[in-house]
């Protein structure tokens, strides 16, 4: 994409893209403590788990295809396209396969000693449904993963014949968005949500006019009052949850990347947590699910969230999503150096 420029003052590139992506983790966790069972007495948390899961993956996707898409990047990945892959390959499929198989095996054998919420019927069927029937995954949160690789690989040989025609590349997107939900092989997944993988290169290629709007008032008090209205609209169930998702995506990312420059511009200690949520979200998103599920395990052993246990078990759960993976990461995952150098890279 040969002559895209970017408004960023130099030694700053990407600060708000870090703090965008600690916006973003600390939402899925809270949508995340949240699966198959309903806390009796707060199903409003219902609500608002669809209402996070209408911008922050949205937005997560966003973020990536922003920075997929920087100028002169695809032309550089497109003469050394194998290696991409191998790279790509060692980031995201592994950890899909080492996560997704350690998920399946451990809901399995930790259902006898904790609670346990989505238990595949069997260790086999388990890790069929973990790749083919993905609707049944018991890790199908990490879809994001699969879309991220593919979206990454494929748009190199796309690129070659869209080029940096993104009216082309919208088309194709919304087309994709429109196609029946299949689920298998998370491709309800990849089809839904490649159009804000899209609009991330959108915003890019046209950064210095993006940024100028998300500094105009107007314009994010639009995005916020469209967002929030949609989102009112979806709880009346009036609009359904796909297409509520793309009509809150796209009007809720400059809201959500506007917030990311104000904590940035404000310094301090607001700050450095959501940078070192965003410089550890790849980790965080990867394993929270694990720490979620064991720290529910073992306090459902001793009580329940039902009414008001539920204000404090949610902050604890939420809590150990966020802090367990950091942990891991910096006591374990970094002092292992094909981990620290393929993997956790940023």
């Amino acid at each position: 994409m040969t002559g895209l420029t970017t408004a960023r003052p130099t030694g700053i590139y990407k600060k708000d893209i870090v703090i965008g992506k600690g916006l973003a983790i600390l939402l899925v966790v809270m949508s995340h403590i949240l699966t198959r069972e309903t806390p009796t007495g707060n199903e409003w948390y219902i609500n608002v788990k669809w209402s996070i899961d209408m911008i922050n993956m949205p937005f997560f996707v966003f973020i990536s295809g922003y920075l997929h898409f920087k100028p002169d990047r695809l032309e550089r990945i497109s003469k050394q396209y194998a290696s991409h892959i191998k790279d790509q390959s060692t980031r995201l499929l592994l950890p899909f396969l080492v996560i997704g198989i350690t998920i399946v095996f451990g809901k399995t054998l930790m259902q006898y000693v904790m609670h346990v919420s989505n238990i595949p019927a069997t260790p086999l069927s388990g890790l069929i449904n973990l790749i083919w029937h993905t609707k049944y995954s018991a890790a199908l949160f990490l879809w994001y993963v699969i879309a991220i690789f593919i979206y990454t690989t494929l748009s190199i040989p796309l690129f070659k014949l869209l080029k940096n025609k993104m009216f082309f590349w919208a088309v194709l997107a919304l087309t994709l968005y429109t196609l029946p939900s299949i689920q298998y092989l998370y491709l309800d997944k990849l089809c839904m949500f490649f159009v804000f993988f899209c609009i991330g290169g959108l915003a890019i290629q046209n950064d210095e006019a993006y940024l100028t709007l998300l500094q105009k008032k107007l314009f994010i008090l639009t995005s916020l009052t469209l967002f929030s209205g949609i989102i009112a609209l979806y709880n009346l169930e009036i609009l359904n949850f796909k297409t509520s998702t793309l009509c809150a995506g796209l009007s809720g990312i400059p809201f959500m990347h506007f917030i990311a420059l104000k904590i940035l511009q404000s310094g301090g200690k607001l700050y450095k947590t959501f940078h070192t949520l965003g410089m550890s979200a790849y980790s965080i998103y990867l394993l929270s699910m694990i720490c979620i599920g064991l720290t529910k395990g073992v306090l459902f052993k001793f009580t329940n969230w039902d009414y008001g246990n539920f204000y404090f078990i949610a902050p604890t759960v939420i809590a150990a999503g966020i802090i367990g993976p950091i942990l891991i990461e910096w006591m374990i995952l970094r002092r292992i150096p094909f981990i620290k150098e393929k993997i956790l890279k940023n």
